[in-house]
């Protein structure tokens, strides 16, 4: 049985649908982690960089404290936390932080031709 769960967010309703999957496994008592990665690799592509970086991180924060106080108003233990990075390389060690025993999160790209040609942060972290 699966202790913790953690769900990568990124903005889009592809990666927040996954938060529906995971709910009966936190009704059975799994924890949810929610985490957001600001990716660092765009941020060093930014001309004004600082305030570019504050720009997105504030962003990052609130759009992940909406999420989850929405999560938390039915499963109160869940938590969340913002990292910046290399998002694939910053979930492994988010999950590994945290003890996660799965990550839960839903490919972009539909075809795995696309996410062949395309790259995928799913698949970097498979």
């Amino acid at each position: 049985m699966f202790k913790k769960i953690l769900v990568p967010l990124d903005g889009t309703a592809d990666s927040e649908r996954v938060i529906d999957w995971v709910k009966p496994f936190a009704r059975l008592g799994v924890d949810i982690h929610l985490v957001t990665i600001v990716d660092s690799r765009h941020l060093a592509e930014a001309y004004e960089f600082a305030q570019l970086t504050e720009s997105i991180t504030e962003w990052a924060d609130q759009y992940l404290g909406g999420i989850l106080k929405s999560v938390q108003d039915e499963f109160p233990s869940a938590t969340s936390s913002r990292k910046t990075g290399t998002p694939a390389r910053e979930i492994i060690k988010v999950a590994s932080e945290i003890g996660a025993d799965l990550i839960a999160m839903e490919p972009h790209r539909g075809s795995a031709a696309m996410r062949g040609i395309l790259g995928s942060c799913m698949d970097a972290i498979v």
